[in-house]
């Protein structure tokens, strides 16, 4: 079973996936997902913490007949779109290691990892 959820992880989170690096007074990675069905979420979320011990959150990220910009192309939201998130050091680098990307720009971001931020949960004051 543990197998058969990472194998498809990999698929879902390089298909529903994002990986956000923000620098303003703290350097910032989230590793996050989202999808419009907040149940396929919580179940996603479940199964990374009992299987891989990775907290993540979860909250609604645009609602329906939003206004959504995508590569360029404006989009107006269908349904409400929810996104889970893994946020501090720990939990995104056991993230990385145990699912990881396999699309080209996201292994970019996430090779922000191997390079030691901070203990800090919030990350690195920039300087």
């Amino acid at each position: 079973m543990h197998s058969h959820f990472l194998a498809s992880s990999f698929g879902f989170f390089d298909a529903e996936g994002h990986v956000d690096v923000g620098i303003g007074k703290y350097f910032l990675l989230v590793v996050g997902a989202e999808n419009s069905n907040w149940s396929l979420l919580r179940i996603v979320s479940g199964l990374l913490k009992t299987r891989l011990n990775v907290d993540s959150s979860m909250f609604r990220k645009r609602k329906m007949g939003s206004i959504k910009i995508t590569r360029g192309e404006v989009f107006s939201m269908r349904k409400s779109s929810y996104s889970l998130t893994v946020k501090g050091l720990k939990d995104t680098k056991r993230f990385a290691a145990a699912v990881g990307f396999s699309i080209r720009e996201k292994p970019a971001a996430e090779r922000c990892l191997s390079d030691p931020c901070n203990d800090s949960p919030r990350g690195r004051p920039v300087a």
